[in-house]
């Protein structure tokens, strides 16, 4: 005669389960008992109720229970598409790659889609289409971060470029959580991926990103050596409105800077010279403070295009490329004594950004309010500009005091 395993567990439908053991020893019974329970706490409902109807055999289970990482998860998605009644193992890489391209496509600029694209193909070399997501482990993804690209020459991946692939992939990865949990639900089973390793993985792009930024004394001695110059703008919108360098350039005089109510508007156009922000967040409204509507106004007066508020000097219909803002803040970092680059402690004009946030911060503005003035998340504020707000505990002490008295 077999023994029994029998749990009772309000997880369970009808808060019972009792089945054959498929054994007469009690250690092997103790131990299947074991993997029953750990089926429960996981919510493997699929399982669980493949084992009540007898779909499924308890030594099976015990077996694939039994296996390591990816050979468990394949071996239980076969189980569990027994149970669900077709050969479904879970969404793949290719289908979900071609869907977030897509998405990608839609919604964001071309040069996103365009480096999402390299960033897809370098996945699609370390993964075949195939792959079923459930089976790619975190490790799988720090390897792949961290192993010679044959699109770099056969070198690494710089943080840049790993950010961006992080970001992809964490992208393909919560659309397919989503999707599978809603039609896990439809199919009363257990989701066959749960877990997004790429916000897992562990990188050099994980790090706390290198800010650099200026102190108020140096940015008062750059603004000086570039007074009365069409660069005094320039510089001036990065650090006194916390402009990104194409947000400063595509802005239209008379209607993306308003002197007069002192804003300036970043918001999508259309017309001869298309623009439009990275994602959604970066439409907002920036005020002006004084000193930088003084620069402003000189600017209008003197160098401001007809349509762009930054144009080129022999065509006034057409804004200022990259390269000439980049050219024009090197020199003017130069002059002011401030080392300009990405090494070490060299700064370029998206430091000026950098100063603007970072300045906030240190004066205690909330990062809600930080994030909406530049564009970012409340999160991405934190993140990269948490370490700079001084810990305050007095109004907290305060309010806490105020709850009992």
């Amino acid at each position: 005669m077999t023994l029994k395993i029998d749990i009772r567990n309000k997880k369970l439908r009808g808060g019972r389960l009792t089945l054959d053991a498929k054994t007469v020893k009690k250690g092997e019974r103790k131990a299947r008992a074991a993997v029953v329970r750990a089926l429960i706490k996981a919510e493997e409902v699929a399982l669980i109720e493949g084992l009540r109807s007898r779909l499924l055999d308890i030594a099976e289970i015990e077996r694939a229970w039994d296996l390591k990482d990816g050979a468990r998860s394949r071996a239980l998605n076969t189980l569990r598409a027994r149970v669900t009644g077709g050969d479904y193992r879970g969404p793949t890489l290719g289908e979900q790659i071609e869907r977030q391209l897509a998405k990608v496509a839609a919604k964001r600029r071309p040069r996103t889609h365009a480096l999402y694209t390299i960033v897809a193909e370098s996945i699609r070399e370390g993964w075949p289409d195939d792959t079923l997501l459930a089976d790619v482990l975190t490790t799988d993804v720090e390897q792949f971060l961290m192993a010679p690209k044959r699109s770099n020459g056969g070198r690494p991946w710089g943080a840049s470029r790993q950010r961006s692939s992080l970001a992809f992939g964490s992208k393909v990865w919560k659309d397919a959580i989503r999707d599978e949990e809603e039609r896990a639900i439809r199919e009363n089973r257990s989701p066959l991926l749960t877990l997004n390793v790429w916000r897992r993985a562990e990188s050099a792009a994980r790090a706390t990103p290198r800010v650099e930024y200026l102190r108020p004394e140096e940015w008062k001695v750059l603004r000086d050596k570039v007074a009365g110059l069409p660069t005094a703008a320039v510089l001036a919108l990065g650090c006194r409105a916390g402009l990104r360098a194409h947000e400063a350039i595509y802005l239209r005089t008379g209607i993306d800077v308003d002197l007069d109510r002192q804003v300036i508007h970043i918001r999508a156009r259309g017309g001869a010279w298309p623009w439009e922000p990275k994602t959604a967040t970066g439409l907002r409204v920036v005020p002006m403070p004084d000193d930088l509507r003084e620069i402003l106004a000189e600017h209008a007066r003197s160098y401001a295009g007809r349509t762009f508020f930054l144009a080129t000097a022999d065509d006034r219909e057409k804004p200022i490329g990259y390269t000439t803002l980049k050219r024009w803040t090197r020199d003017s970092f130069r002059a002011a004594g401030i080392g300009y680059g990405r090494k070490k402690d060299a700064l370029t004009f998206h430091s000026l950004r950098h100063t603007y946030a970072s300045w906030l911060t240190q004066k205690g503005m909330h990062p809600k309010k930080v994030g909406r003035l530049i564009g970012d998340t409340p999160e991405m504020v934190l993140r990269i500009y948490g370490h700079l707000a001084e810990d305050d505990f007095s109004e907290a002490v305060g309010l806490l005091n105020d709850v009992v008295r």
